[in-house]
């Protein structure tokens, strides 16, 4: 027993003179001082548990906004630079709604018209209407004795008992059968006959930065009516 406790006291005597001489290395060795130029990194977390921190402390980068385009400015560019058209007339629907489509396609935008148009189809040469059927008759007669056989007695409308002397689709063949009634001592007259009929008219807007292509006009040139395009104030929503 005594021998051991000999043991132990000795043992300690030697691990102090051992570490006394020959310490062992530190478990954590300082890092070596920064250079002066760098600047200290701080976690958001240390920042935190300071009572005078604030977000507002932290230095937020500068940015430059531009100011937005109002869309009143765009509207009004586009005003400028747009132009209004009406492409007609069109005597066939079918030929209205393919260029209409035509037109559509490019993202243009367009509104159809409907109008009636009095197309001038001939001429019509006659008597005025007399005052009753009878008379009228007596002077076809009449007429027939002078060798002119080509005449009709309206029966009713507006010009009843007028005698028609014939439809013409030339000015000179109208002129020179109301010169020849003339001769025999009548009063003819000369009217031009008008038929009505629909026609078909696109007004479109344009864009400095959008036309109809070559193949468009290319289409509308086979159109019957002569179609034509005319510039117009730019009425289109």
């Amino acid at each position: 027993m005594r021998l051991s406790i000999l043991f132990l006291i000795l043992l300690n005597l030697v691990h102090f003179v051992w570490n006394y001489y020959w310490p062992p290395a530190p478990l954590y060795t300082a890092p070596p001082p920064l250079d002066q130029n760098i600047q200290t990194l701080y976690l958001l977390s240390e920042f935190e548990e300071q009572s005078e921190f604030s977000p507002e402390a932290i230095e937020q980068p500068t940015l430059t906004h531009q100011p937005p385009v109002a869309a009143t400015e765009i509207e009004t560019a586009g005003v400028l630079s747009r132009k209004c058209y009406s492409l007609g007339p069109f005597e066939k629907v079918s030929e209205a709604d393919r260029a209409e489509q035509g037109i559509k396609i490019t993202g243009m935008r367009v509104t159809r018209r409907v109008e009636m148009e009095s197309i001038l189809k001939g001429y019509w040469v006659y008597l005025p209407p007399t005052k009753s059927f009878a008379m009228a008759r007596k002077v076809s007669k009449a007429l027939a004795s002078k060798g002119i056989k080509d005449y009709y007695i309206l029966h009713e409308g507006e010009n009843k008992n007028a005698i028609s002397l014939g439809l013409y689709n030339k000015t000179a063949f109208a002129r020179n059968r109301l010169k020849k009634i003339k001769s025999l001592g009548y009063k003819p007259v000369m009217k031009g006959n008008y038929r009505d009929k629909v026609r078909y008219w696109l007004d479109y807007r344009e864009l400095a930065t959008n036309s109809l292509p070559t193949e468009f006009w290319d289409a509308v040139a086979t159109a019957k009516g002569g179609v034509q395009r005319t510039q117009k104030d730019c009425t289109i929503d």
